[in-house]
């Protein structure tokens, strides 16, 4: 036991004398490396805050997307078909074939009533006690009424309106904004119902609207009009492509009101009362004068 204690106070551990710079250099290290560490975890903490903010702003601008989305309709005339919506405002739209429209479900409660359109369509539009604009946005203008009835025909390459009732203002892509009494016509190509060209580009009266408006009865109206400008309503209407066989055919002209409850209807018709012969090939027709 003795000695074991010997042997204990034996071990003698030797002082290291440390100067006051030395303490210093040290703590100067160890406090560097700690704010280099706490910054990389403030910053890693500034931008994992700043990332989830981005999340929750883009799931915020997402939610409110889908709901206004949510809010969107869309209603679509098929090929051949004539279809009536009542919009939410009360307003009455007749669709003609291969047209779309689309509005939001709260029309009425916005501060403007807008509409995209793009085919054939007749308007009734309601009024508000507060005269609330009803806009109708198409390729190449927009429709701007309180309360009126006008048909509206949009396409890529032309768009047209008549007014039957009201009055309406052109809102053009150049800034012009060109107002419409009842009985005129419009066409961004210049055209008129009766095949004459207007180069004022200002709205011009209609002495027979029945041609414009005969879709709505599921008619069409031809009043010496050359078959190669039937053709292209007929390309229109019925998304096909018609042939003729001779430069002759194309340029027969007819006159008449011919059924256009159909495709088919419309080219017996057309074969009944000319001296063709019209054959229909899925989605091409050829119109060959008779031998």
């Amino acid at each position: 036991m003795g000695q074991l204690d010997q042997q204990a106070d034996d071990f003698v551990f030797p002082e290291r004398s440390v100067s006051a710079d030395a303490v210093q250099r040290s703590r100067a290290t160890l406090m560097a490396r700690l704010e280099a560490v706490d910054g990389r975890r403030t910053r890693r903490r500034l931008v994992i805050r700043m990332a989830g903010m981005a999340a929750a702003a883009c799931l915020i601008l997402y939610a409110s997307f889908t709901v206004l989305e949510g809010r969107k309709a869309s209603v679509y005339a098929g090929i051949g078909e004539k279809l009536e919506k009542t919009l939410p405002d009360g307003s009455l739209v007749i669709m003609n074939s291969d047209t779309r429209l689309r509005f939001s479900k709260d029309l009425p409660t916005l501060p403007k009533r807008e509409v995209w359109m793009n085919g054939e369509a007749f308007f009734k539009v309601s009024r508000t006690p507060d005269a609330k604009p009803f806009i109708v946005h198409t390729e190449h203008f927009d429709v701007e009424v309180t309360g009126t009835q006008f048909n509206l025909n949009s396409g890529d390459d032309n768009s047209s309106i008549l007014l039957t009732e009201g009055s309406v203002n052109l809102l053009m892509p150049d800034g012009r904004k060109i107002r419409m009494m009842p009985g005129t016509y419009f066409s961004t190509d210049g055209s008129s119902p009766d095949h004459t060209i207007n180069k004022e580009e200002e709205p011009v009266r209609v002495e027979k609207p029945a041609a414009v408006l005969s879709w709505l009865d599921k008619n069409l109206v031809f009043e010496d009009m050359p078959l190669s400008d039937v053709a292209r309503q007929i390309e229109l209407i019925y998304r096909v492509k018609v042939k003729f066989g001779s430069e002759n055919v194309a340029s027969r002209r007819i006159t008449g009101i011919l059924p256009n409850e159909n495709l088919n209807i419309l080219l017996r018709a057309i074969e009944a009362t000319t001296d063709f012969t019209i054959v229909q090939e899925k989605d091409i027709v050829n119109i060959q004068e008779n031998p």
